[in-house]
């Protein structure tokens, strides 16, 4: 009788240990991913404003073997307001969009202008216009990711 108390007692203390270290682990784990969260770099007001207005060049590439084509050199001009894309390719040649800047590194684009099927499938796609975020810039590109979380790198022409 006397074992069969000693080996409960242990038990719970075992398991009240293991509890313990459970615990201890799972407050560990969220104050590291507290404090990592806080540590991601934002873009500063300053740098997003810089690619407000400008020339820029994306470059696409088809990688799905799908179609005639695997790169497309995309020129975009932006002003605060307008962004027109030409791109340089056997497909359509020239794309508007309206900007509405929702804050210094946010915007929203809707396209002008509808001449083909395939602004009629973006401007069905998205009837209030595409989110966009812009995540970096540097002296030598922008990154922009959609609401959706494709991302472009926009390089600043030359």
């Amino acid at each position: 009788m006397w074992l069969e108390k000693q080996s409960i007692t242990i038990g719970l203390e075992t398991s009240r240990g293991v509890v313990y270290i459970f615990k201890n682990k799972i407050l560990t784990f969220l104050i590291i991913s507290f404090l990592g969260s806080c540590r991601t770099e934002k873009t500063s007001i300053d740098l997003c404003q810089k690619a407000h207005t400008g020339q820029f060049i994306n470059n696409i590439y088809n990688k799905t073997g799908v179609g005639h084509w695997t790169h497309i050199v995309l020129n975009i001009d932006r002003t605060d307001t307008i962004q027109i894309e030409r791109m340089k390719s056997p497909l359509r040649s020239k794309r508007t969009y309206k900007i509405n800047w929702l804050s210094a590194c946010e915007y929203n684009r809707t396209i002008l202008d509808l001449q083909d099927w395939g602004d009629s499938a973006i401007a069905n796609m998205y009837p209030k216009g595409q989110k966009i975020i812009i995540t970096k810039v540097t002296n030598d590109y922008v990154i922009e990711k959609y609401a959706r979380g494709k991302s472009d790198t926009l390089w600043y022409q030359k």
